[in-house]
C-alpha cells in the first residue's frame, strides 16, 4: 500500500506541538513534510508518494526505502535523487517523535492521525532541480495534489 507525504505546519497544542495544514492557521509557520504512521508506527512504510510538479505538470513522485533505511525520491525524469530522513531540523532528539493532527481536515486525512516529520538531507539538490528542471515538491494538502485512495487488502 502506498501512503501520501503531506505538507503541514507545527503549531503549539497545550504543552506539546501538533500539526495543521497551513490554511488552518493565521500565523506564518515554516511548512514541513510529514509521513503518516499507520499500523506499525516505528518503521517506515515500504512506499510513499509526494505530489509535486515538473514545469507546471502535476506529478506524484515515489519515495521508497533504500538499503540504509532512508527514504529516497527517485524518478527517471529527475537529474538527481532526493534523500529524506526522519529527523526534524537535524535534531536527533526528535527522531521518531510523533505528532498528532490537530486541525479540522480529519476526514481528508482518512485513517491517518499521527505523523512523523521527514526532512530532505540536501536542500541544495532540491533547489538545483527547481532551477534546472522546474521541479517542485509540495506534498499533499487539501488544496494541492490528488488523494490516492486505496484499500488495504492485508488480513
Amino acid at each position: 500500500m502506498i501512503h501520501p507525504v503531506f505538507q503541514m505546519i507545527l503549531e503549539p497544542s497545550g504543552s506539546r506541538f501538533g500539526l495543521k495544514f497551513s490554511q488552518e492557521s493565521d500565523d506564518f509557520s515554516t511548512p514541513v513534510f510529514v509521513i503518516p504512521l499507520y499500523q506499525n508506527a516505528w518503521h517506515y512504510a515500504d512506499e510513499y508518494y509526494m505530489p509535486g510538479e515538473i514545469s507546471g505538470r502535476p506529478i506524484n513522485f515515489k519515495l521508497a526505502n533504500d538499503e540504509f533505511g532512508r527514504l529516497v525520491l527517485k524518478d527517471e525524469r529527475l537529474n538527481f535523487h532526493i534523500f529524506f530522513d526522519g529527523r526534524f531540523a537535524g535534531d536527533s532528539d526528535l527522531r521518531d517523535y510523533h505528532f498528532n493532527y490537530i486541525g479540522e481536515f480529519k476526514e481528508f486525512l482518512g485513517p491517518y492521525q499521527t505523523f512523523q516529520i521527514i526532512v530532505p538531507l540536501d536542500l541544495l539538490v532540491m533547489d538545483q532541480l527547481f532551477l534546472e528542471q522546474r521541479a517542485c515538491f509540495v506534498g499533499l494538502t487539501p488544496t494541492f495534489g490528488e488523494r490516492i485512495i486505496q484499500v488495504d487488502t492485508r488480513t
